[in-house]
């Protein structure tokens, strides 16, 4: 009871007594196809700025090698996704048979130094790629077409092309 009651605490973000909960949720493939997002913002009255809270789940990690995998991928895309949208934290159900088996919550500015740590990935480097990836497309993209980008295996080259509609 005492290890359920510090489980609680440690999974608990920060809000005040007066909030008011927005949901919309938005379902996401992954390679799994089971993976489902959902963004909660909550109002409080004390604030004039939101807080945003993004809610992940992800199967148990179960050995090393899940968590090499999970570190280097999976947390990778839950940062970049609440990094560039402001958000300050990310709660993670991890699931086992399709049940919640346990909730970790990630400071979103605190996973870069974490995975860094390891060599897995580095915060700026993405974010540099990230521009120079928009660059491009603003300086070949022409005003009124649709144009696909795409990521050519394994993933050290992108595509990018128009797309031709009838």
């Amino acid at each position: 009871q005492q290890q359920q009651q510090q489980q609680q605490q440690q999974h608990q973000h920060p809000t005040t007594e007066d909030n008011k909960y927005e949901n919309r949720n938005q379902s996401k493939d992954d390679t799994e196809g089971k993976k489902k997002s959902t963004t909660t913002t909550t109002s409080t009255s004390s604030s004039s700025s939101p807080r945003w809270v993004e809610l992940k789940t992800s199967a148990v990690i179960q050995n090393d090698r899940q968590k090499t995998s999970f570190q280097k991928y999976k947390l990778l895309k839950f940062w970049i996704q609440s990094f560039l949208v402001g958000v300050r934290y990310i709660v993670c159900g991890f699931r086992k048979d399709h049940m919640l088996h346990t909730l970790h919550t990630f400071h979103t500015l605190k996973i870069p130094s974490m995975v860094r740590q390891k060599g897995y990935w580095s915060g700026n480097v993405c974010l540099n790629w990230a521009s120079r990836v928009l660059s491009f497309i603003r300086t070949h993209a022409k005003p009124g077409r649709k144009y696909r980008l795409t990521f050519v295996a394994p993933w050290d080259a992108i595509r990018f092309y128009e797309v031709v509609t009838r």
